[in-house]
């Protein structure tokens, strides 16, 4: 069965996180939508990584999509709530790694005034009582939960704009210097670990540990 159901918006994710209203142009917001709730996310994060972790658990193979652009310590899959058709990334983490890849749980929340804006949404964690085995990484048994924050610049090509005096070279500037306002300061930025989120208009850094 193809997992074919597009990504949240950072603003759905938001509005997740704060308990704000549903983001109309997300996707995925008939799915969200309960009588219930009318305009409002029917759960909350804790709620939502309950569901996840439970469902995980159940089953490794449905609406758990490895995306195949694994890094030197993680590997992103795409993952559905089938309940709520919620449509997030997790990022995949051995066991031995996971001390290391799990810090940035505290970055992220640190981060939390320019989640949307500088870096993605971040949801939480999830611990998996099965093993999927990816080829290339080893056994995944934890992941970091957070919104698709769009392309890589190096998947895009434009590596070459990303220090430039050019549009795009301005808003890599702009989120980095957010992050650092807020005490964090990114180790390793190169052009895989900066994305393009059309949404926003904006670039968001991730890969904190």
């Amino acid at each position: 069965q193809p997992h074919d159901t597009p990504f949240c918006t950072q603003r759905c994710l938001l509005g997740l996180q704060h308990s704000l209203p549903l983001d109309p142009n997300c996707p995925n917001t008939p799915m969200h939508q309960r009588p219930s709730s009318k305009n409002h996310h029917p759960i909350t994060t804790p709620h939502l990584l309950h569901l996840l972790n439970h469902q995980l658990n159940t089953t490794l193979t449905h609406n758990c999509t490895p995306l195949g652009t694994n890094g030197a310590h993680s590997a992103p899959f795409k993952l559905t709530l089938t309940t709520y058709g919620y449509t997030f990334i997790g990022k995949g983490s051995t066991t031995s790694l996971w001390p290391e890849i799990s810090r940035e749980s505290k970055i992220y929340n640190i981060l939390r005034p320019v989640q949307g804006s500088a870096v993605p949404v971040f949801l939480g964690e999830v611990n998996l009582a099965h093993t999927y085995f990816l080829h290339g990484v080893g056994a995944i048994r934890h992941m970091l939960v957070m919104g698709w924050g769009g392309e890589s610049l190096r998947c895009l090509g434009r590596e070459g704009e990303m220090f430039g005096e050019g549009g795009l070279g301005r808003e890599v500037e702009r989120s980095v210097r957010e992050i650092e306002e807020l005490g964090v300061r990114h180790r390793d930025l190169h052009s895989g670990n900066l994305l393009w989120c059309e949404e926003v208009g904006r670039v968001l850094v991730i890969d904190f540990h």
